[in-house]
C-alpha cells in the first residue's frame, strides 16, 4: 500500500516533465517514474527505449 502511493508520488510531480523530455528527444513515455528512475523498469518500457 505504501508503495504504491510511493510510486503514485513520483508519478504526481515528475511524471509529466519526464515525459515530455523524453518525447522531445524521441523516447516513449514511461508508466512508472519511480521504477524507471530506480533502475526497476518493467520489460516493455526497456524494450521500448532501445533504438
Amino acid at each position: 500500500m505504501l508503495w504504491d502511493l510511493d510510486a503514485q508520488s513520483y508519478d504526481a510531480l515528475f511524471g509529466a516533465a519526464l515525459n515530455i523530455h523524453r518525447a522531445s528527444i524521441g523516447l516513449p513515455p514511461v508508466d512508472n517514474v519511480r521504477d524507471h528512475v530506480l533502475g526497476r523498469a518493467t520489460t516493455r518500457t526497456r524494450r521500448s527505449s532501445r533504438p
